[in-house]
């Protein structure tokens, strides 16, 4: 995938301006948007290849623009650049489709170093977040492995009375 066309989508004017200044400067062409409407609205019509997302916006979230820009846009990369450290919202914006969680505090070097990251089919994340990241993943695997050491055992009854239920068999047929 190359990145041509970036959507820049921030309600901090300022924060904007310096993102969309930095990017033109990296030679990408650069659409933004102050708000998620306005993001969905450009995306449906200009189709970019990489949209960076704010995750706290009034109004609409980031987490609920990512998913219906994925539904309008779905080839264009979708990163999360966000004050938010929230584990919920990184785990959200991966579920959701996102290539990418990166912290507003990021160098703007990086964070074009980042979406060249992405061009050549990676993903990103600040890393401060990936240790977040891991924790997840840890205690989601952990879980996983409880879930799955658990084994329900039946009494020779229960399993005869789930064969008689299956073959039909009412609780009065039952006993």
């Amino acid at each position: 995938m190359t990145i041509g066309t970036v959507l820049v989508v921030e309600d901090d004017a300022a924060i904007r301006r310096g993102i969309v200044d930095s990017l033109r400067f990296a030679g990408y062409g650069v659409l933004e948007a102050g708000d998620g409407a306005a993001g969905l609205s450009v995306a449906l019509s200009a189709t970019p290849d990489l949209v960076l997302l704010d995750v706290l916006m009034p109004g609409m979230s980031g987490i609920d623009v990512l998913e219906k820009i994925r539904a309008v846009a779905p080839s264009a990369a979708v990163v999360l650049l966000t004050g938010s450290e929230s584990e919920e919202d990184m785990v959200a914006s991966i579920k959701g489709g996102a290539r990418g969680y990166i912290l507003k505090d990021m160098p703007f070097d990086q964070l074009v170093t980042s979406i060249d990251n992405i061009s050549g089919g990676g993903a990103t994340i600040s890393p401060g977040m990936a240790g977040k990241l891991f924790d997840v993943t840890r205690q989601l695997l952990r879980h996983q492995e409880l879930v799955g050491a658990r084994k329900p055992t039946l009494t020779g009854r229960e399993i005869e009375v789930l064969e008689l239920v299956a073959d039909g068999k009412t609780s009065r047929e039952i006993g």
